[in-house]
């Protein structure tokens, strides 16, 4: 018996991947980064790579945590970390969320010294920028996940 688990996308809509004719973006993309994705991803992977801000964020997702048909791949999450950051500048708590993310992708990627500085980052926007109940309390979470794994003794 063949189950056909299509992803649900959060930020794309379905009509948006039906206009679309060949993915000649997203095939030369996996190519280049010789990685194999569920071709249920490949619209939105085209989308993304021409420039669609809402299949960023899919995209980032997708490369940041792996998902049933993506791998994680760090060199494209950070690809899309960063335009994301970019779109999101001048917009404080997003940019909060986008060092947020950002420090989170390189924690897992292992990159502790990038981390602590998304982190630092983080707070220096929320402190100068947010008033203390916009504050994003997640940061406790990924402070804590850092301090494991750069301090492993103290825990």
């Amino acid at each position: 018996m063949l189950i056909d688990m299509k992803p649900n996308f959060k930020y794309v809509a379905d009509e948006d991947l039906k206009v679309q004719e060949g993915f000649p973006l997203a095939y030369k993309l996996i190519a280049d980064k010789r990685i194999l994705i569920d071709s249920n991803y490949l619209p939105v992977l085209e989308l993304a790579e021409k420039g669609d801000s809402m299949a960023w964020f899919e995209m980032q997702e997708a490369f940041a945590y792996g998902t049933q048909g993506v791998p994680k791949h760090y060199g494209l999450a950070r690809k899309y970390t960063d335009l994301i950051m970019k779109l999101n500048q001048g917009r404080d708590e997003a940019v909060v969320e986008g060092f947020l993310n950002s420090a989170k992708l390189e924690l897992d990627a292992g990159n502790l010294e990038a981390a602590k500085q998304d982190l630092v980052q983080a707070i220096k926007a929320m402190v100068d920028k947010l008033p203390l109940e916009k504050w994003d309390m997640k940061i406790f979470d990924i402070l804590s996940a850092f301090l494991q794994v750069s301090e492993p003794e103290s825990y």
